[in-house]
């Protein structure tokens, strides 16, 4: 009797285990009758990417639906499955067949596979296996599918994959790369968002361009890729676009938008989604935005030293960018970790480039104190290693210090 319980509850114990391996994607297609090998996952998606389907190819399925036969009957409802919504007319026809009972059981149930919830979970469930499993050409079938997803969440799935799948040894794959500039907007758009997904510097120029785009959507994508890495020429996009989409469409862009701002993000701004606010959020924002390049942000600050220190007139964000990069190794050490940003605003580094006039430390410590995210990536464009900003900063007469 022991014997017994012992080799029941190790049957047990395997079937659990087999089962938890297969949790969630696969259990879910297996459940559903259908395969997961590699080659059979990419089969599925490239029966489901068709748009035709040729004269008598489901019959010999057809016939079987209703056989006998239980491993003939599940052959043919998978290869009618696989084929999806090609193969919708004729399981109508084969539901309403008074003649075929068992025939018309089992075509209900294919539809129920291929269409609503269901259906759609299979092909999310799908396109993730790919994504894990990554068999040759997997990028390549995943664009193809694209056009034919059944909702948004089959096109999360397939993004999450194309993103996993995007730099196969730490190099750009492709197809991806070459997919920005698809024909279906669609495509462009996920392409970029997989491509962007982790930052890799010789992707940028490629999403750089389609911030010209003629779709909207995929103006979008590039830009909020090229803010989220603080690229400002971004950000002339997105003010742009705020005019042009729906109130939950522009929800990342204003995020974004706020992300730069910090404390200097514009007072009062319409909340409404018919044209008029749409114009008038775009307004406000263009208005924020001038004020940056303007000489109303950082006033103008003119260091002078007739010895080595350069003379630049920082009437707006970009002309310190542009500062930093012609001139940081006069203050910056290569190979030095990380400078708390007070150390190089505040502090005279007499040993690695000459002084810097104190008039100009603190209009930079002004302009820190009233637009401390801003100024951040101002700073980080200029080639220093920051520390992240905090909630607000406290300006003291010898060093600026963060508050947590």
């Amino acid at each position: 009797m022991q014997r017994l319980l012992v080799c029941i509850l190790a049957i047990t114990a395997l079937t659990n285990s087999a089962f938890a391996a297969d949790e969630p994607e696969e259990l879910l297609l297996k459940t559903a009758g259908l395969p997961t090998e590699p080659s059979a996952l990419l089969d599925f998606l490239k029966q489901r990417s068709r748009e035709l389907i040729t004269e008598g190819e489901l019959d010999p399925f057809l016939k079987k639906l209703g056989s006998t036969d239980a491993k003939e009957a599940s052959w043919a409802s998978t290869a009618l499955v696989i084929r999806g919504p090609l193969a919708i007319p004729a399981l109508r026809r084969a539901i309403n067949d008074l003649s075929a009972k068992t025939a018309a059981e089992r075509a209900k149930k294919c539809l129920s596979q291929i269409e609503g919830r269901a259906g759609a979970d299979l092909v999310a469930a799908t396109t993730r296996l790919i994504g894990t499993k990554n068999p040759p050409q997997a990028v390549e079938v995943l664009l193809a599918y694209l056009p034919y997803a059944d909702d948004a969440i089959v096109l999360e799935a397939i993004g999450t994959s194309l993103s996993t799948l995007a730099y196969p040894d730490g190099k750009v794959h492709p197809a991806l790369l070459k997919a920005i500039d698809h024909d279906v907007p669609l495509v462009r758009a996920t392409a970029i968002e997989a491509l962007s997904s982790v930052d890799h510097p010789e992707t940028r120029p490629a999403i750089a361009k389609k911030l010209a785009d003629p779709s909207i959507p995929v103006r979008k994508r590039a830009a909020l890729a090229l803010a989220k890495v603080d690229d400002l020429t971004a950000l002339t996009v997105l003010v742009e676009l705020l005019a042009e989409l729906t109130k939950t469409e522009r929800a990342p862009v204003e995020e974004m938008l706020r992300s730069f701002a910090g404390e200097t993000v514009p007072k009062n701004l319409p909340t409404g989604d018919d044209a008029k606010d749409r114009k008038s959020l775009r307004d406000a924002w263009a208005e924020w935005w001038q004020k940056i390049e303007s000489p109303s942000l950082l006033g103008r600050s003119t260091p002078r030293n007739e010895q080595k220190w350069p003379s630049v007139s920082s009437n707006s964000a970009m002309a310190i960018i542009g500062y930093g990069k012609r001139h940081r190794r006069s203050w910056y050490k290569p190979g030095q970790k990380s400078w708390p940003i007070c150390e190089w605003h505040l502090k005279t580094r007499t040993e690695n480039g000459p002084a810097v006039p104190q008039t100009a430390l603190q209009r930079l410590t002004q302009a820190i104190r009233n637009t401390c995210q801003v100024a951040f990536r101002v700073f980080s464009h200029c080639g220093v290693p920051l520390v992240r900003p905090r909630p607000c900063w406290a300006i003291y007469p010898s060093r600026t210090t963060m508050i947590e």
